[in-house]
């Protein structure tokens, strides 16, 4: 008896079964901006969002959130569908975005659906030289000249990171392929940064004006005004010499960055707290027919056997528990008939006088389950008293072999 449980054990533990996701459809309404008719999603399953493609937009995307959180949480899954090219693409007026992240049942999700335009040479040209001049602007301040050197204004690993950060808040609404975008400036930059400060500019009092700035000191009437002025003119034209070579840098590994199909956000829609499908709880009834060790003795296995019926109650009902635990259930129940020993006693159980018993059960196949558990014998026991009815409880393993049938539970809100 103990090495055939030896054997279920051992084939329960290494039972395994492979679930495929099965997409469910979900339409999206962007006038209305709900799913289907206003229904929750469904949960627990994969799902491929569809819905049209409002004129001019290329790309569609979804991101799903928690709904506790900041304005900086990550998405818990993010897809998108994007325009293809060639004719099929062009004509396209709907979207399918697949996204094989299952939704808890019960709860409440935030999700964003955005809608982007893919960005032409000519809207390409006005973001890098808007980048370029936010940078440049930026860079000038860094920057200060004493006597006749150039100095940073704070360490150029700061201003290194700045530079990356006003790069990146400028492509917020900006998608890129996974391979492509900005993803920092290079080491080079940063070297280029250590290289300026404290270095040697030109001779300041050598320095010609541009005919703009020369005829703006002309006009001053003090002197010592003028001459102020025009130095800091000169200054002026230092720091745009120095940095000359940096920007050009800077301008180089941006346009590499922006060089391949990218898009820009025009449109988003928002869905707060939005529902997925509440899970039904279930319990079953269970009909098999199994054994129970009664007693073991010199090498001998005592066992009684019999059909029996209970019922299970599973230990997780939802599809993204663990295998094992999606496959078992917790069960009870009781043997149709009493078993007999082999000296002739009738071993029966307590409360129902029917042998109980109490233990796991675990999937199979499709209807069949193997039933682990234990066994509440009562055995009579001899006193020596005539007409004795005492008797006396024992547990004992038992192993079965059993068919299910599933009983929703449900109750009213």
């Amino acid at each position: 008896m103990y090495r055939v449980l030896s054997l279920v054990f051992f084939f329960v533990a290494f039972h395994a079964h492979f679930v495929f996701s099965q997409f469910v459809t979900v339409a999206y309404d962007h006038a209305l901006n709900v799913f289907g008719n206003y229904e929750p999603l469904p949960a627990e399953q994969a799902i491929m969002f569809s819905g049209l493609v409002p004129a001019g937009i290329d790309m569609v995307e979804v991101l799903v959130f928690s709904e506790k959180g900041g304005k900086k949480r990550k998405p818990l899954a993010q897809s998108s569908w994007r325009r293809e090219v060639g004719a099929a693409g062009q004509n396209a007026t709907t979207f399918k975005i697949a996204m094989n992240y299952p939704l808890e049942a019960g709860k409440n999700y935030d999700l964003y659906i955005n809608y982007l335009a893919l960005v032409d040479s000519e809207e390409r040209e006005e973001l890098i030289r808007l980048l370029m001049n936010t940078m440049d602007a930026y860079l000038r301040k860094t920057f200060e000249i004493k006597g006749r050197k150039l100095y940073l204004e704070g360490k150029s690993k700061e201003i290194y990171k700045q530079l990356n950060e006003i790069v990146h808040s400028g492509l917020e609404t900006y998608r890129f392929p996974p391979a492509f975008g900005f993803k920092g400036f290079s080491p080079l930059v940063a070297e280029h940064l250590k290289s300026l400060n404290k270095v040697h500019v030109d001779n300041l009092s050598d320095m010609p004006l541009s005919s703009q700035d020369s005829s703006f000191v002309k006009r001053v009437r003090k002197k010592r005004a003028a001459k102020r002025r025009a130095l800091e003119l000169k200054k002026r034209q230092a720091k745009i010499n120095a940095l000359e070579g940096l920007e050009e840098v800077v301008e180089t590994e941006l346009r590499l960055a922006l060089q391949g199909p990218f898009w820009r956000l025009t449109d988003v829609r928002f869905l707060d707290d939005y529902p997925t499908k509440k899970r039904k709880g279930y319990f079953a009834v269970h009909m098999g027919y199994g054994a129970a060790l009664i007693e073991r003795q010199a090498g001998r296995l005592d066992y009684g056997s019999s059909a029996y019926a209970g019922l299970s109650v599973p230990l997780a009902t939802s599809r993204l528990a663990p295998v094992f635990l999606r496959n078992a259930s917790m069960t009870a129940g009781f043997f149709f008939d009493n078993f007999t020993d082999d000296a002739g006693q009738v071993v029966s159980g307590p409360v129902f006088q029917r042998p109980l018993y109490l233990g796991l059960d675990y999937k199979l196949f499709q209807f069949f389950r193997i039933n682990l558990g234990a066994a509440f014998l009562e055995r009579p026991v001899h006193s020596g008293v005539p007409a004795s009815t005492e008797t006396a409880l024992s547990v004992k393993p038992f192993v079965g072999l059993s068919a299910k049938i599933n009983l929703s539970l449900s109750f009213d809100e």
